[in-house]
């Protein structure tokens, strides 16, 4: 019975063993793992400070483009307001200009009647 127990208490000690080393490489391992878990948190830290950047940098750019587009809008206005008044301005020339040969052909008859009287006293 002595021989039982101490064989019995060897097996024990040889379980223990086996169970510590198991228990230490249970923890290795999981300190690896919270290793790669601290790693991936921080991952995702900077993919979420990358996201929120990106999003403030599109909604930048929507207001940009936004901005830019009022402003093409309005030099577009502009454009069609300036070529309106570049036409009238086109138009009144040539009435000016109409005005003007009339008023020459005038000046031209009244020139020759004066000439004609003149030669005739």
């Amino acid at each position: 019975e002595e021989v039982q127990t101490e064989f019995m208490a060897e097996e024990l000690a040889k379980a223990k063993a086996i169970l510590a080393d198991e228990l230490q490489s249970l923890r290795d391992e999981s300190s690896e793992l919270q290793q790669e878990m601290s790693g991936i948190e921080s991952e995702l830290e900077e993919q979420a400070t990358f996201r929120a950047l990106a999003g403030a940098k599109l909604t930048e750019l929507e207001t940009a483009e936004s901005e830019l587009s009022e402003k093409i809008e309005l030099s577009t206005r502009g454009l069609r307001a300036a070529e309106r008044e570049h036409a009238s301005m086109v138009e009144r020339k040539a009435d000016l200009d109409a005005e003007l040969r009339k008023l020459r052909a005038e000046n031209s008859d009244l020139h020759d009647v004066a000439k004609a009287e003149k030669e005739s006293t």
